[in-house]
């Protein structure tokens, strides 16, 4: 616990609140101080779920905070708060002021948007190139894997990763992911931009399934 525990290497970001030291990276774990206390901790997600893990060794105490919701700020959120009261601590109102940062993280998000024209309207009467059947099929990429897209009723579905969706057309060749599984957020209204080869062909489609990220590129295979 101990080698785990020591500081390897000076973390990259600083902390928001002045009595909160700067922290270090270990084996793993992240060693800081959270008001004149040692503070071990580490968190991860993936779609469907959030964890973090805090520990006090000085005090013998700890704190592990779950959530069936992937990249939740939640735990980070609301760690502060517990550490309060698991402190005897006044409190200083953590969970509020991490509510005011996202939101406005989220009005910013949506300003930048609509000014890149992601929020803008589909073009009216542009349809698809090809009937709806015609998209259904295998998709591969070599590192995020594979996506299969099917008919169904009037319709198309598409499932990745377990995370299934109705596949709605917006205009020209561009379709969007409709989820209404709150645990398949990053799913729910991804574009997916299917093109054709020489022959007229359906050779794949591009969707930005990070941001920061040049659209990734699914391959068709038979």
């Amino acid at each position: 616990m101990a080698a785990m525990w020591e500081p390897l290497q000076l973390a990259s970001d600083t902390p928001r609140q002045p009595d909160h030291g700067r922290g270090h990276v270990g084996l793993g774990w992240r060693i800081d101080r959270y008001r004149d206390t040692v503070r071990i901790a580490h968190g991860g997600d993936l779609n469907g779920f959030t964890s973090r893990v805090v520990l006090l060794p000085q005090k013998n105490a700890g704190l592990v905070i779950l959530v069936n919701h992937g990249s939740h700020p939640l735990p980070n959120a609301v760690t502060p708060d517990l550490l309060d009261r698991l402190l005897g601590l006044s409190p200083e109102g953590h969970s509020a002021k991490a509510l005011a940062r996202r939101d406005a993280a989220e009005a910013a998000r949506l300003a930048a948007g609509a000014a890149s024209g992601a929020g803008r309207p589909a073009v009216a009467g542009a349809g698809p190139s090809r009937p709806l059947a015609a998209y259904a099929g295998r998709y591969v990429h070599q590192g995020y894997g594979e996506v299969q897209v099917a008919a169904r009723g009037d319709g198309l579905e598409v499932h990745y990763n377990g995370m299934p969706a109705a596949l709605e057309h917006r205009h020209f060749d561009v379709f969007e992911t409709r989820t209404e599984r709150p645990e398949h957020g990053d799913f729910n209204a991804l574009k997916l931009v299917f093109q054709g080869d020489e022959q007229g062909r359906l050779s794949g489609f591009s969707a930005r399934l990070q941001d920061g990220v040049r659209p990734i590129e699914f391959k068709h295979s038979a």
